[in-house]
């Protein structure tokens, strides 16, 4: 869909924001929609069900349990947007951090020139700041909207037990309806509380998945890949403008053509000249059709533009800029990519025609040379030769040179110049030029001022008019050797980032950090993340505390509830005992809500401020390699990119609420071990021995993830590198008509490890849904030998409950944390 946008949305919504968008808001939608979809919808099936059963047995009490979801939904409301508004902040923050990063990266040798690398670096982590506060505030929202649920949850539940026991006092119920319904509606709050951290998983999808579905929702006004209009079968190449208005979308208060006219008659070479402003490139962008002018028609042999095809219109124009692109490939291919179905006969003409041919010829791998991202490993007049040969590759009838000559040294003008002027030789030709001695041998010369024509003619008539052409002759005449000394500085420049010895290719830099080096997994593993996790001992201390609370109420409500069963047993325990238990209930509720919000604020803080940590040592670390570094074909900046923004989204995953998680689950697992011991030690002993089954599942689960990841990371890097390669060349992309190639390249590298993943994604599954078996199968082993137990040994039914509930809630703690492993 981006590569289907018109210029027009390039311009107001950036390019390089939707390449970072590919690897981070992608990677939070993956997340979103993964199994903890499937496990919304389980625990949200097991929720309303256990609701739908209690309200079967007794709606008045029901009802009364269920006064609180009101506030609930309330509550969750006003938390569910707060998340879901700073998770688009924060992408949006991620994405204007990687649109600098891509910045910086992508004008490495200037920066380097300047010595601007501290001031780079600064200015990318202060654009983090922003992505910080939007996650920890999100944090905290969760936080707070779980606290609150789980006290009105239990608030509900004190009254909902004060009022079942009247109920049961007064006759209506019985004291097994109540045990029934409490259960039921038990059990439908705990999967309901379950849902929520999937749930938040989701929110955070659904804020990234905003501005990525807008754009493809977006309908271009100029379609590249329309099949409509017309396709001339000759083509002369007469170029007119008729009063043509223009203004760029993103300056509409900035007239840039005010009524331009002139004629380009086929097969001419005409020069656009004036000072900078005047409309002179935009000229060439119109007629490629990049963007409609605001009133006025461009025609092509007597056909206005808009009623063409614009495919066909843009196979017919071949266009060599200032700063040639050429991609990180090699160089016959980067001529090849003109024209796709040319063969090496066809590459070789174009570069001989180029002037290219000779210099390719000496190289030691010839035209398979890999010649770096942007090819860096050549000098401008080298690069300008190949984007000459790009361009004639098409056999194009018409040629667009937009200051092909200004960025070069004297030496390589004079080279690329009688380049351009054997191309021109039979082609209508446009030329835009700053240095004035260029164009002499123009047939016509038109001169812009203000969006306007103000003088034709040729160059000697042009001077001998003393108008506004003379005045800049004359002009450039006094600054001449200022020009001169300017473009040695640009030419040293360009030579000091070229690498013309080739077998650097295959160097590497003294502090390597080649992305696709492929590492151990334990540099990523639980010693290394921990060590950064401690850094943090405040928060972490309060986070655990809070984990540990979370983890640990729900065994110690089983031991409550169990202690209530005995209650039924006689009736005046029941009117002593009733409202103890019941503001037993409350706190409990108080307890849960401040332990949510301190687990889910300082994990969070812990989370966010180790990412912008991490992302800053990597980019510090990017600024502090050699120039051999980036030259490496492997580190273009695609991939220094995807690497920057995937891993440390990784780690901020697994350093917060995931580490949280697995605090919270091993305090419950050791609540319900020790309180299954206590109460019973031959249950205990039979609910361990279900134990290792859950262990082996989440042992299976983590070998398949790590697995699945190694494969996953390395095609999302090589994906990236294609679409921040594509989408920061978009003009000379479209120009080419290379969008179908390099959306077919970057699929490819997608579906490389697709079927790999595919059969990891299964026997995933097939571990996690055994894991989620485990629990129903451990209830049931517990429940048949404590019956036993009570039958034969007369132990009481409310401890049976106690350690069947516990073994129940920590094997399902156990195995839903599963979901949250490849994370």
């Amino acid at each position: 869909s981006v590569l289907k946008q018109d210029m027009a949305w390039f311009d107001t919504k950036g390019s390089k924001d939707f390449a970072s968008k590919v690897t981070t808001d992608l990677q939070k939608i993956e997340t979103g929609i993964g199994e903890k979809i499937g496990l919304s919808i389980y625990f949200s099936t097991v929720s309303i069900y256990s609701i739908g059963v209690a309200f079967y047995y007794g709606w008045k009490l029901t009802l009364v349990l269920l006064s609180i979801v009101p506030f609930v939904a309330v509550a969750n409301g006003i938390t569910a947007k707060i998340q879901t508004t700073m998770s688009i902040r924060e992408s949006q923050a991620y994405a204007k951090a990687a649109a600098i990063a891509e910045e910086i990266l992508s004008a490495i040798r200037t920066v380097y020139a300047f010595g601007g690398q501290q001031k780079e670096s600064l200015r990318f982590s202060q654009s983090l700041e922003k992505a910080k506060v939007s996650g920890i505030s999100r944090s905290l929202a969760t936080g707070v909207n779980l606290g609150l649920m789980w006290l009105f949850m239990f608030c509900s539940y004190a009254f909902g037990f004060w009022y079942g026991i009247k109920l049961i006092l007064d006759g209506e119920y019985g004291t097994q309806t109540l045990i029934i319904i409490l259960t039921n509606i038990l059990i439908g709050a705990y999967f309901f509380g379950q849902a929520s951290p999937h749930l938040e998983a989701f929110q955070i999808a659904r804020g990234a998945a905003v501005g990525i579905f807008e754009v493809i929702a977006q309908k271009p006004k100029i379609s590249k890949s329309s099949s409509l209009g017309h396709r001339p079968h000759d083509v002369r190449g007469k170029i007119e403008f008729e009063n043509i208005f223009f203004k760029y979308p993103s300056r509409s208060d900035v007239g840039v053509l005010q009524g331009l006219n002139f004629t380009v008659n086929a097969g001419e070479t005409v020069a656009l000249v004036g000072s900078s402003g005047c409309g002179k490139s935009t000229v060439i962008q119109l007629l490629q059709r990049f963007y409609d002018p605001t009133c006025g028609k461009i025609m092509l042999d007597g056909r206005n533009i808009k009623e063409l095809n614009v495919g066909w219109l843009r196979d017919q124009i071949g266009t060599v800029g200032q700063e040639p692109v050429l991609f990180a490939t090699s160089i016959g291919e980067n001529i090849k990519l003109g024209n796709l179905t040319a063969d090496n006969k066809d590459i070789e003409l174009a570069a001989i025609d180029a002037n290219a041919h000779n210099f390719i010829s000496k190289l030691p791998l010839k035209y398979e040379t890999v010649i770096g991202e942007r090819g860096t490993q050549l000098s401008g007049g080298q690069k300008q030769r190949v984007a000459i040969a790009r361009a004639l590759i098409k056999r194009p009838k018409i040629l667009l040179l937009d200051e092909a000559t200004s960025a070069l040294d004297l030496e390589s003008e004079a080279i690329v110049q009688a380049a351009l002027e054997r191309a021109s030789i039979g082609r209508t030709t446009i030329i835009i030029a700053h240095r004035l001695s260029t164009v002499q041998n123009a047939d016509k010369i038109i001169v812009l001022d203000k969006g306007r024509v103000v003088e034709t003619g040729t160059h000697e008539e042009l001077l001998n008019l003393k108008g506004f052409y003379h005045q800049l002759v004359s002009r450039q005449k006094h600054d001449i050797e200022e020009d001169v000394d300017e473009a040695s500085q640009i030419s040293l420049l360009q030579r000091a980032g070229s690498l013309r010895p080739f077998f650097l290719e295959k160097a590497t830099s003294t502090t390597e950090l080649n992305i696709d080096e492929e590492q151990k997994i334990e540099s990523h593993g639980i010693k290394e993340l921990f060590k950064l996790v401690f850094r943090y001992k405040i928060m972490l201390l309060f986070g655990c505390i809070g984990a540990v609370g979370s983890g640990s109420l729900m065994p110690g409500f089983q031991i409550i509830y169990g202690d209530i069963l005995s209650l039924f047993s006689s009736a005046t325990r029941m009117r002593n005992e009733t409202m103890f238990y019941a503001l037993i209930f409350v706190l409990l509720g108080v307890v849960y809500c401040i332990s949510c919000i301190l687990q889910n604020y300082c994990f969070g803080v812990i989370s966010e401020r180790i990412t912008k940590q991490l992302r800053e040592k990597v980019f510090d670390a990017y600024l502090k390699q050699d120039i051999a570094f980036f030259d490496d074909h492997n580190n273009v900046v695609g991939a220094l990119c995807a690497r920057l923004s995937s891993d440390a989204s990784a780690v901020q995953g697994a350093s917060g609420g995931r580490i949280s998680i697995v605090v919270q689950a091993a305090a419950t697992i050791v609540a319900v071990l020790t309180i299954s011991v206590i109460y019973n030690w031959k249950l205990g002993l039979v609910t361990l021995s279900m134990i290792p089954l859950q262990l082996a599942a989440s042992v299976a689960e983590t070998v398949i993830t790590r697995q699945s990841l190694k494969g996953e990371a390395k095609s999302e890097v090589t994906s990236t590198k294609i679409a921040v390669e594509t989408l920061s060349n978009i003009r000379t992309v479209v120009s080419l008509r290379l969008e179908d190639y390099f959306y077919r390249k970057f699929q490819d590298s997608l579906s490389k490890s697709d079927k790999k993943l595919k059969v990891k994604c299964h026997l995933r599954a097939f571990v996690l849904a055994f894991s989620n078996c485990i629990p129903s199968m451990a209830y049931a082993m517990t429940l048949f030998y404590g019956s036993k137990l009570v039958v034969n040994e007369g132990l009481p039914y409310g401890d049976v409950f106690k350690v069947v509930e516990g073994v129940l809630y920590a094997a399902t703690v156990l195995g839903q944390s599963l979901a949250f492993a490849s994370d």
